[in-house]
């Protein structure tokens, strides 16, 4: 655990999407995982965002913090999106991933 601290960003999700891969349900690390994370999510791109919330979801360990922060952090992406901040890249990855949870971020125009 205490190497998690040193772990980037991107560390941090291949960590959680391994043992989501090997169906390694070890709660004291994805506990460990997900803190870090919330620290570090300012780093996080969308792709770390979307591994990230699917990794939890593929052990079925629902993470609520987690998931309020990716939210967030997307919802901050999108809004760079639309003022010239770049592509939409993986933003819609990442809200598919969190539509599943009952979190959404993108208002979709009718």
């Amino acid at each position: 655990r205490e190497m998690l601290w040193e772990f980037s960003a991107q560390g941090l999700v291949n960590t959680a999407w391994s043992f989501a891969n090997l169906e390694i349900r070890e709660e004291v690390l994805a506990n460990s995982v997900s803190r870090r994370a919330r620290e570090r999510l300012g780093e996080f791109n969308v792709q770390d965002l979307a591994n990230a919330v699917w990794a939890f979801g593929q052990l079925e360990m629902r993470d609520d913090a987690l998931l309020m922060a990716v939210s967030n952090k997307a919802r901050e992406m999108f809004v760079g999106v639309q003022r010239g901040g770049g592509g939409p890249g993986d933003l819609r990855l990442c809200e598919g991933q969190l539509r599943k949870y009952g979190c959404t971020f993108l208002v979709v125009a009718g």
